[in-house]
């Protein structure tokens, strides 16, 4: 199986060319963790993603696998990159065989999901309150954005939100 990597300046944000291979993936890539995800969770540590290239075989073939790693090293600053060995904090994983983009795929995906659509905000909620008061995880602060590499454009407010 070919190796494949991205640059730095590909990814859009600091891309490690030296990831480590995970067996049955044929591309890998550590980012900083830089953005937002949940209260409970703060941005220290990095993500490393496990790719398979989808058309590699004849039925194309999604398959991502997310590892979030803390940072080993808590005397670093939280922004840090990581050194050392970090220790897994979470994994999450998507896969599944495509399927064909027609009319009737669409209307029975839409109508097998509809109620999830609307069920996906009140589920977030009662497991938060779960996490936070039964679990006591404690709750970190949405922080402000960071622009470093670009990938989020800062608006100035119009005149109307001033």
């Amino acid at each position: 199986m070919k190796r494949k990597q991205v640059s730095s300046s590909d990814a859009g944000v600091g891309a490690d060319i030296n990831a480590k291979e995970r067996a049955g993936y044929n591309t890998t890539h550590i980012l900083p963790r830089t953005f937002h995800v949940s209260p409970f969770n703060d941005r220290t540590g990095t993500y490393t993603i496990y790719t398979v290239d989808p058309f590699a075989s004849p039925i194309p073939h999604l398959d991502v696998r997310i590892v979030i790693r803390n940072n080993p090293d808590l005397t670093l600053p939280r922004d840090f990159p990581v050194s050392g060995t970090p220790t897994k904090k979470f994994m999450a994983k998507a896969q599944g065989d495509a399927i064909p983009f027609t009319p009737r795929n669409v209307l029975v995906t839409v109508a097998r999901f509809t109620g999830d659509v609307f069920a996906t905000v009140p589920r977030i909620m009662w497991q938060a309150g779960v996490l936070h008061y039964s679990k006591g995880l404690r709750v970190y602060p949405r922080p402000e954005p960071k622009v470093e590499w670009g990938t989020v454009g800062v608006k100035k407010p119009d005149g109307f939100e001033r």
